[in-house]
């Protein structure tokens, strides 16, 4: 047996060699970036070495370099601020991707420019299609609602729907009215209200609240699991753009239904999550939620479930919530 003390440069040698195979490298590098760390004394670092989906180490450029190995990437941040992903923990997600990929009234602040985005939009699309979109705010254009009556030349053949920003209120043209039902015989729904024409008592096409607003949504053809996907990847897409890593998808009535649970599912057992998500189910899915519980526990790192949310009160937006004194603008129950 060779005595090592006889030989201290090939012991070293060979110390250093078995470090150096035993060595972990990263998979990335990040370097010339101005990283936030959390840490007082040292509130910033140049470089991070990331190995999965862990930090191996946060230091400077020297440090973190040495973790390089020869299939290591290397991205230079070229000064850039890095921050942990930020967490959104009330989110419409899956809707939100739908809303992605259809009307925005973001930016709308007239009933002209209303009138004229839907007007537009019908002229692309086939008789009896849909149009569907959100994010309308009459607060914009001075605090008057959308009437049916705004649009009903333009879109005599499309049923329209159209949410509101806070997602409280929704807004309907006379075709989608038809074909839901919603006449001027119908009573409000317990926990909704349809807004009536004052001279005509017809309704508006103003749904408040998810009780008035299924009956519009609920005759709306269904999206297929290829629409789904889209959607999903479109908000996830989105929220990785806005630095957001993890989201609380929270599902409400007839918005969010239990086969979005089942497509992210699909999507995460091919590996295509490309965030964290904690699903909420609405709670008349408890039963579901127990059973999916049961046979598979409340999933994994990337994609949670356990929770269910219920709703007991409206938004000031929409003049829903329960307040002690009556709202006092024309428009509002």
């Amino acid at each position: 047996m060779m005595n090592m003390k006889r030989f201290p440069l090939l012991w070293l040698s060979s110390l250093l060699l078995i470090s150096s195979c035993a060595r972990e490298t990263a998979d990335t590098v990040y370097i010339n970036g101005s990283i936030w760390t959390g840490i007082d004394v040292a509130p910033r670092a140049e470089a991070m070495a990331v190995k999965g989906e862990a930090l191996m180490a946060v230091g400077s450029n020297d440090e973190v370099n040495a973790l390089k190995g020869p299939t290591s990437s290397v991205i230079d941040l070229e000064g850039k601020f890095v921050v942990p992903g930020m967490m959104d923990s009330h989110t419409h997600f899956m809707e939100g991707g739908f809303q992605l990929l259809r009307l925005n009234f973001r930016e709308v602040d007239s009933p002209e420019d209303f009138i004229f985005k839907i007007d537009s939009a019908a002229q692309t699309m086939e008789k009896g299609e849909w149009i569907l979109g959100g994010n309308w705010d009459h607060e914009k254009w001075g605090g008057e609602l959308p009437h049916a009556d705004w649009v009903e030349d333009v879109s005599k053949d499309n049923p329209v729907y159209i949410h509101r920003v806070d997602l409280h209120t929704a807004f309907a043209n006379s075709k989608a009215m038809e074909l839901a039902g919603v006449t001027p015989e119908i009573s409000d729904p317990e926990g909704g209200v349809i807004d009536r024409d004052h001279l005509t008592g017809n309704p508006t096409g103003i749904l408040r609240e998810s009780e008035a607003k299924v009956l519009v949504e609920r005759v709306i053809p269904l999206p297929t699991e290829d629409d789904r996907r889209k959607a999903l990847q479109k908000a996830m897409d989105y929220a990785l753009s806005m630095g957001i890593t993890q989201v609380h998808n929270m599902c409400n009535i007839n918005m969010c239904t239990w086969e979005d649970l089942h497509t992210i599912r699909s999507v995460h057992a091919e590996g295509g999550l490309r965030l964290r998500i904690l699903a909420v189910p609405w709670w008349t899915d408890w039963e579901k939620v127990a059973a999916l519980i049961e046979e598979h526990g409340k999933g994994d790192d990337w994609l949670q479930w356990g929770a269910i949310k219920g709703q007991m009160d409206g938004s000031l937006g929409s003049r829903t919530a329960w307040m002690h004194n009556p709202y006092k603008e024309k428009n509002d129950v």
